[in-house]
């Protein structure tokens, strides 16, 4: 297990609590994820790992990082998320 660091900017017209933003690491796997660990606040420690049974020499693999917001401000609470994905180079 590999800790990797992250930091979220989140944008809000009220103060931001960053309890209420998530950051979920997913091995991206052909044309879909596996989710592999989340990791509350807008900076911190993430894991990432590579599961049994995945070559990352043979398959196409990749790092998904998916952030999401929930502005607590209105009823029902809006949610905001982007994501990053980062191919191997080589």
């Amino acid at each position: 297990m590999t800790p990797s660091p992250f930091e979220v900017e989140v944008t809000d017209d009220q103060p931001v609590d960053c309890s209420r933003a998530t950051v979920t690491y997913l091995l991206g796997h052909d044309a879909h994820g596996h989710p592999r660990s989340t990791a509350n606040g807008c900076s911190g420690p993430l894991v990432t790992t590579i599961p049994g049974g995945h070559d990352p020499a043979t398959e196409e693999l990749s790092g998904v990082f998916v952030a999401e917001y929930v502005d607590t401000g209105s009823e029902p609470g809006l949610r905001g998320s982007d994501e990053v994905r980062l191919e191997p180079v080589g």
